[in-house]
């Protein structure tokens, strides 16, 4: 498995999770709480947590390509939720080992 993190500095992220559950329901089943969402994107299962200064995504899948790809997907919609913003997203990727 692969998985990957990225952790925001934003005092707005829970709205942008809501804002992302909400939109990605629409595909996908998503689901989010005051601090926390997860969406199951194609290959993927992504979570994510906000607490007052930042929003956390990790994102775990099969391959790095399907990875790479919710990866996309939740940076370009994120950058759109949040144009009032100049966010700093990097991505961290690493390989889990099974147990």
């Amino acid at each position: 498995m692969i998985q990957s993190s990225a952790k925001i500095l934003t005092k707005e992220g829970s709205a942008y999770i809501r804002k992302l559950c909400r939109h990605f329901a629409h595909k996908v089943p998503a689901s989010y709480t005051e601090s926390d969402g997860r969406a199951e994107l194609p290959g993927c299962i992504c979570l994510m947590h906000a607490d007052t200064d930042a929003l956390a995504f990790t994102v775990t899948g099969k391959s790095t390509g399907e990875v790479m790809r919710a990866e996309d997907i939740i940076t370009r919609h994120l950058l759109k939720f949040a144009f009032r913003e100049q966010l700093e997203i990097s991505w961290d990727q690493a390989e889990l080992k099974e147990n």
